[in-house]
């Protein structure tokens, strides 16, 4: 390990796997981490779990271990998990969806702790987010601007489903969902999937002039309707940070009705 540390272009991963390996050799299990002991949690549950839950807590734990890095699991801290947190609250997820996901890694961690992995559950020493948010992050919607950046930036069916968030006001899955039978010539008219209500939403020009060139089939956006709202919102977040916007204000997907003439 001397001789490796003294290498100009030695990392920590590999002197990492060093003591690793020179552990297993000696007989002791050195301590996973943090990727491999939420992945083997996530394996251990697949038959327990719906598909739906499956993917929504594989999307958590990728975003989770982007977040903390290559560290073992023992290490994560408090302020690691605080600053996940707060990156949930840049992105613009409503303080609901952060501490349902703070809740699942919450559960977790106690599984570790309890299994004797970890000393202590750090996730349960990390306070929720209250309603409203708890810092200056504020809330608002795009500018036309804005969507225009957006719209540039994405690609396929994420460049007509932003100008339909634009447009309607409508949620994200319930867009990503919307099928063809929904969508007449004047009017967008789906049921809301979150309070059951019926709507129906006059179309924009500039929406319905994207809404000509895409194929016919059962869904508007057929790419994203296959997609859960952890997957679609983290898309959607990459989106916004390759558009070179702000994250710092949170932003709803379904950004109000613009009263623009157009982007």
């Amino acid at each position: 390990m001397a001789e490796e540390a003294a290498r100009p272009e030695a990392d920590r991963k590999r002197l990492e796997w060093l003591v690793n390996d020179t552990l297993r050799q000696l007989g002791h299990a050195p301590d996973p981490s943090v990727g491999q002991y939420l992945d083997q949690w996530l394996k251990d549950e697949r038959e327990a779990i719906s598909e739906a839950r499956f993917d929504r807590l594989n999307g958590l734990i990728r975003q989770f271990c982007r977040s903390v890095g290559f560290k073992p699991i023992r290490e994560v801290n408090v302020s690691d998990i605080s600053r996940f947190r707060d990156q949930l609250l840049k992105e613009g997820l409503s303080p609901a969806t952060i501490n349902n996901r703070l809740g699942s890694l919450k559960r977790i961690f106690r599984v570790a702790y309890e299994s004797g992995v970890i000393d202590r559950n750090p996730v349960a020493l990390v306070r929720a987010v209250k309603n409203g948010g708890n810092s200056t992050n504020g809330t608002s919607t795009f500018t036309p601007e804005q969507i225009r950046m957006l719209v540039a930036t994405a690609e396929g069916d994420w460049k007509g489903l932003i100008l339909a968030g634009f447009f309607t006001g409508a949620r994200l899955m319930d867009l990503a969902r919307l099928e063809w039978s929904n969508v007449s010539s004047e009017f967008i008219q789906f049921r809301q999937g979150k309070t059951g209500g019926f709507v129906q939403i006059p179309i924009h020009q500039e929406l319905q002039e994207w809404l000509k060139t895409s194929v016919n089939g059962r869904f508007v956006f057929p790419t994203l309707a296959v997609k859960d709202q952890t997957t679609l919102s983290w898309i959607f977040s990459s989106i916004v940070n390759r558009a070179g916007i702000d994250a710092g204000v949170s932003r709803r997907a379904h950004g109000g009705r613009a009263e623009a003439e157009g982007i």
